[in-house]
């Protein structure tokens, strides 16, 4: 998923939340946190629905504290950090409560832990892990998919691939994995299909992107396709990391 395609999403969702603000009153909770959440677990399913902003399955869903609407914690902390970049309050986009806390990893109304997001501001290399964790989460691709595609040119150099290619192999298999081998495969594959790119022979060959496809199926099995898509979207694309992953409003 392109950051054109997921800007796009972002706004579809900023305008069915700003419309849900208009129409509902403000009516922040007067009880503590604690009891709150003991009431909401009595009469709710906890994180279990779906979220408000995205409008997709929650992930890593949270509870804002002043009021204990749910949201994916990617979600609800991109929102408060657009609103303090524009000087406002950070308000619930729900119900309009002010907050400065989450509830995250909530395992019963007793077993919880509490986010400051004061104290604790995530860098922008962990948002933008995040952001593509939830791209394979919620825009899976198919075999089907990938092989309809029409692939675009490529524009960046290996050594420009290699910042954003580590951290997606990273984020499909772990921080701790070994992904040596597979940048290699990927690395070596670019090179191919840019040599085909300038060939007379290559109508005649499947395209460099779908023979990647057939190899790391063994690796990554079925984030293979939307591996494959997203790369080609990188790849053709001229904006730096920094300015690729930056999520517009």
């Amino acid at each position: 998923m392109s950051t054109e395609e997921t800007s796009s999403d972002w706004a579809e969702a900023r305008d069915e939340v700003l419309l849900a603000v208009n129409l509902t009153p403000t009516s922040p909770s007067s009880s503590t946190a604690s009891d709150n959440l003991k009431a909401h677990d009595d009469a709710h399913s906890i994180l279990r629905g779906k979220c408000p902003v995205c409008l997709k399955p929650l992930v890593d869903g949270v509870l804002v504290d002043a009021c204990l609407h749910e949201f994916c914690r990617s979600c609800i902390v991109q929102w408060a950090e657009h609103l303090r970049d524009r000087q406002a309050p950070v308000r619930c986009p729900i119900c309009r409560a002010p907050f400065g806390k989450l509830f995250a990893n909530v395992v019963s109304a007793d077993d919880y832990d509490v986010v400051n997001l004061d104290e604790t501001e995530p860098s922008p290399h962990a948002l933008a892990r995040r952001r593509r964790a939830l791209v394979y989460r919620r825009y899976p691709m198919t075999i089907r998919d990938v092989r309809e595609r029409i692939w675009p040119a490529i524009y960046k150099s290996n050594d420009q691939a290699q910042p954003w290619l580590a951290r997606e192999l990273e984020v499909i298999l772990g921080d701790d994995s070994d992904i040596a081998l597979l940048q290699h495969i990927v690395l070596s594959s670019l090179d191919e299909i840019r040599t085909e790119h300038t060939s007379k022979k290559r109508k005649h060959r499947i395209h460099g992107y779908l023979r990647l496809l057939d190899t790391l199926k063994e690796f990554i099995g079925a984030d293979a396709p939307t591996f494959v898509v997203e790369l080609a979207t990188f790849m053709a694309s001229r904006l730096n990391l920094s300015a690729y992953d930056r999520p517009t409003f």
